[in-house]
């Protein structure tokens, strides 16, 4: 410690000086809460509202419902026919299955498509699948009552099941169908003959 001394010059070093003290802040008493009113004694008896329910209304359906429900039909139709456009380009490519599931899921969106009803028909008969063939190409000719090609592979498939009359009764639409398209066709404003 002697050489602390010397470069002191002989003073001892001095202990800093404590901190400042902060006294604390006198408190600001808040104002005491108003007290209660007085509760002045009726002698009237009160009376409880009764709770009412509003009634349910059902909601009158607008135009834009109506709308909606129609943007909703075009939308599934266009989706149904993206289905059946892929559909024939799975058949090219021999992917009769995924051809099946396409027109599957087109005919549950819009079952009003005869053309998916009669691919579908079409993918069945090449499967060997006969008598489910047959039921989509009727339901084709119902929803297209001169759609020549159902006819004729559906008369196509009667023969090969032994109905020689279903198959002649097709056959002969849809030869009539056939040459009245072509008389259309060929000759605007054609008008079949009646009977």
């Amino acid at each position: 410690m002697g050489w602390l001394k010397r470069i002191m010059g002989g003073k001892e070093a001095a202990a800093p000086p404590p901190p400042p003290k902060k006294e604390p802040k006198a408190a600001v008493p808040h104002p005491p809460p108003p007290p209660p009113a007085p509760s002045v004694p009726s002698d009237r008896p009160t009376a409880k509202r009764p709770k009412t329910s509003t009634p349910k209304t059902s909601t009158p359906k607008t135009s834009e419902t109506k709308s909606r429900k129609a943007e909703t039909a075009l939308a599934d139709a266009a989706d149904a026919k993206s289905y059946i456009v892929r559909a024939m380009t799975r058949k090219e490519k021999g992917r009769v299955d995924d051809s099946i599931a396409d027109l599957n899921r087109a005919i549950q969106l819009n079952p009003d498509i005869p053309q998916a009803w009669f691919q579908r028909g079409q993918m069945r008969q090449s499967k060997g699948q006969l008598a489910e063939a047959i039921t989509d190409y009727t339901k084709a000719i119902e929803l297209k009552a001169d759609y020549a090609e159902a006819y004729a592979n559906r008369g196509v498939l009667r023969e090969r099941k032994g109905d020689a009359a279903g198959a002649k009764a097709d056959y002969s639409k849809s030869i009539e169908l056939e040459i009245r398209g072509a008389l259309e066709r060929e000759y605007p404003g054609y008008k079949p003959p009646k009977g």
